[in-house]
C-alpha cells in the first residue's frame, strides 16, 4: 500500500458544482482520479464484501450441519456417505476460496478509505457519510 501525502495532492480540474467530480492530481505519479471514482469503487468493494460474508456464512453453517448430523457417516464410504462427504467438501472448498478474497477486499477498503481521508483533509472537504461506500 502506497502512502498518500497531502503535500503530493493538487486539484487539476475543479468542479465547483460537485467537488467530488474535481480531478485530483498526485505528484510523482501519473494518476488522475475523482473522489467519486474512489467512492464508486468502495461501493463495489463493499458489495463484494457483503456477498463474500454471506457466502462464507452459508458455507460454514452447511458444513457444521453436515458434521453435526452426519458425523458417523463421514467415517464410512457407502454411496450415500460419499455424497455427504462430497457436500461437506464442497462447502470446505468454498470457505477456503472465499475467505482470502474477503481479506483482500478488507485491505482494499481500508486503503481507499485512507486515501479519501487524506484527500478530504488536504482540501478541507466535508465528508458526508454514504451508506453504500
Amino acid at each position: 500500500m502506497s502512502t498518500l501525502n497531502k503535500k503530493d495532492l493538487s486539484i487539476k480540474e475543479e468542479d465547483k458544482e460537485n467537488f467530488k467530480e474535481s480531478v485530483i492530481e498526485r505528484k510523482n505519479l501519473t494518476n488522475e482520479f475523482k473522489i467519486s471514482d474512489i467512492e464508486k469503487h468502495l461501493v463495489t468493494l463493499n458489495k463484494m464484501k457483503k456477498e463474500a460474508d454471506a457466502t462464507v456464512g452459508v458455507a460454514v453453517a452447511t458444513k457444521e450441519n453436515i458434521e453435526r448430523n452426519h458425523g458417523e457417516l463421514l467415517e464410512k464410504l457407502s454411496m450415500e456417505e460419499r455424497h455427504t462427504v462430497f457436500m461437506w467438501q464442497e462447502q470446505e472448498n468454498m470457505i477456503k476460496e472465499v475467505s482470502p478474497q474477503k481479506d483482500e477486499i478488507d485491505a482494499e477498503i481500508a486503503k481507499h478509505q485512507e486515501y479519501l481521508d487524506v484527500i478530504y483533509e488536504a482540501f478541507g472537504f466535508v465528508k458526508v457519510e454514504n451508506d453504500e461506500a
